[in-house]
């Protein structure tokens, strides 16, 4: 893959200027944050990789960290007063924050358990989107709302604004 594929490919997956990327020549690099807002590891994406590998690092995704951290929280506002998607993917979370929310990615379907208690001990009231999966099901139920949808960069514009203002009809309501 060209390095202008590579970029194509980052576009249509929702990928714009507003997000700080790295790449090299078949591999884009996310950097992921605590909330201290610390740099505290990155998310390598390589799209021609098997999505698992014997390897990790020959996998499509890989990801290395000196503590759980999200990806997406250098894009939250500094006080922030409205509800903050967590999604499983940063892909995903792209796809929301493309759409006007703010969103973040846990990079995965399980939160550890410190990263968890952070969250919670946070002002952020969270809603989780989880893949329409067993998995996804169970990330879902981590905080208060959530929901399970087919995969948020799959769909369209009006579908994720339908989705996501479901979900804050439902904190409202509370």
């Amino acid at each position: 893959m060209t390095k202008d594929a590579l970029i194509e490919h980052l576009y249509n997956r929702g990928c714009t200027d507003k997000f700080r990327i790295f790449l090299g020549e078949e591999t884009a690099t996310f950097l992921l944050w605590n909330f201290a807002g610390q740099l505290k590891g990155y998310q390598r994406y390589t799209p021609n990789a098997p999505k698992n590998h014997k390897n990790p690092k020959e996998a499509r995704y890989f990801t290395r960290s000196s503590e759980p951290c999200l990806w997406g929280l250098d894009h939250l506002p500094k006080n922030i007063n409205t509800p903050v998607f967590v999604t499983e993917s940063i892909f995903k979370a792209m796809a929301l924050i493309n759409s006007g929310y703010n969103a973040v990615s846990s990079l995965g379907s399980n939160i550890p358990k410190s990263l968890l208690r952070q969250m919670k001990l946070s002002r952020i009231d969270w809603i989780c989107i989880g893949d329409n999966d067993k998995a996804g099901l169970k990330f879902s139920r981590t905080f208060l709302i959530g929901a399970t949808s087919p995969d948020l960069d799959e769909l369209s514009r009006l579908e994720v604004i339908t989705l996501a203002n479901s979900l804050l009809g439902e904190y409202d309501g509370r």
